[in-house]
């Protein structure tokens, strides 16, 4: 769902694609997602990675999963707004 502005009561959606670009397969795999500040976690929305969802605060946590050669794995992460409304927010994820 892509929404130019988030207001209290609204919801926004972001999709994390994870791709295996290296020539081996991995294993353990983890996506770590810090929610940029007044955003709040409310559910994943789909998640084709696998793996348990550990959501403490903003910084929500998927895996370990295993991700073969080429191969790619989609998260959505619906998140709501705690005050005032926003524009564009920027969701910075990392993979270890």
């Amino acid at each position: 769902m892509n929404v130019p502005v988030i207001c209290p009561g609204g919801t926004a959606d972001f999709t994390l694609v994870v791709t295996n670009t290296g020539n081996v397969d991995l294993t353990n795999v983890s996506v770590i997602d810090n929610l940029p500040a007044g955003l709040v976690y409310q559910q994943t929305a789909s998640n084709t990675c696998g793996g348990a969802v550990n959501a403490v605060g903003s910084q929500i946590t998927y895996g370990p999963f295993n991700l073969a050669v080429g191969a790619s794995c989609t998260i959505v992460i619906r998140v709501g707004r705690t005050a005032e409304c926003a524009g564009e927010q920027t969701n910075n994820a990392s993979v270890e």
